[in-house]
This record gives C-alpha cells, structure tokens and sequence, in this order.
C-alpha cells in the first residue's frame, strides 16, 4: 500500500502542476465527478471556477487551510494569506487554459458542453462512457478526491455556485482581495 505522502510526491514527478494539460485535465474530470455532473440538469456551472478549484484539488495544504478557517474571524497569517493570493493569481491566469481544454474534452466525447447564463461562462457534465472503467476510483487520485469532498462541504452546492461565491468562501472571506476576472 502507497502512503498519501508518497503518492503525492509520485504525482508530482509525473506532472507539472501549472501548465500540465494532463493535471489540469484529471483534476477537472475528478472534481465533476465527485460533484456528479453526469447531465445537463446536473452539470457544472460555470467553467471559470475549475480553474480557481484546481488550486485546492490538487493540494490538501490549500483545502485544509480554507476549511479550519470557515467561519473564523481572526485573519490568516501573513504567509498563509500571500500563499492563497498566489493560488488567486494561479487561477486566474488559467480560466483560458481551462476553456480550451474543455473545448479538446468535448471533440473527444469526454464531457458535454452546455452553453452558460453567466457571461462567458460555459456549463458542462461528463460522458462518464468515454473515459475507462476505473479511471475516476483510480487509488492515486484519492487525494484529489478527499479536497473536493471536502471542498464540497465547505461551499454549499458548489456545483452550481456563483463564481462570486467560490471566490469569495476560498479567498476574500481569507484576507485575499479578489477581483472580477
């Protein structure tokens, strides 16, 4: 049996966390799974939060960070603060990477693209058929899977949640000033 610290550390020489397609890809596919976006009445809404979620899929230092100062008052520490700030910028930079991987995902048949009511924002559910068997119960996503369980928790109906929301429980409720991306 792999220790999660070992799997991580696995995971992270397979892929490049920032710009890696295939960690991009699976996180965003591991993320619509754990919120069962299988259909159009149950689809993700909003595109634009992928890129932001990622950031805290990928890493339990980020979840955990977040989800023990809900409903805190006293700030995070500075560091803590500068870290979530990067995780903001991370995000942000990536809406246009996420887009055009989820454009790639559709000529594949991997997930089904809705046409968003928010702005540019695009809504989309999985083809649960297209991808193998086991890929999603795979063991070395379990991490992955924990955060957004736990991510789940901390944002009431994540899935359809406004992008103001999510920015606002993962960042600005933590000393992060958001803007409007």
């Amino acid at each position: 049996m792999t220790s999660p610290a070992r799997t991580a550390v696995k995971k992270r020489m397979m892929f490049t966390a920032g710009d890696d397609y295939y960690f991009l890809m699976y996180n965003m596919l591991i993320l619509a799974s754990e919120l069962q976006c299988y259909s159009i009445e149950k689809a993700f809404i909003d595109h634009r939060k992928v890129a932001f979620l990622i950031e805290f899929i990928s890493n339990p230092w980020h979840t955990k960070l977040v989800v023990e100062n809900k409903g805190k008052t006293q700030l995070l520490s500075t560091v803590d603060r500068s870290e979530l700030a990067k995780s903001y910028a991370n995000g942000a930079a990536r809406i246009h990477l996420i887009t055009r991987l989820l454009f790639a995902a559709e000529r594949k048949q991997i997930v089904v693209l809705h046409p968003g009511s928010r702005g540019a924002s695009i809504n989309f559910s999985l083809n649960s058929s297209a991808l193998p068997h086991d890929f999603l119960s795979d063991p070395i996503f379990e991490i992955e899977r924990s955060n957004a369980t736990q991510l789940r928790g901390l944002i009431h109906n994540l899935r359809m949640a406004t992008l103001d929301k999510v920015l606002g429980r993962l960042f600005a409720e933590n000393g992060v000033q958001v803007w409007h991306v």
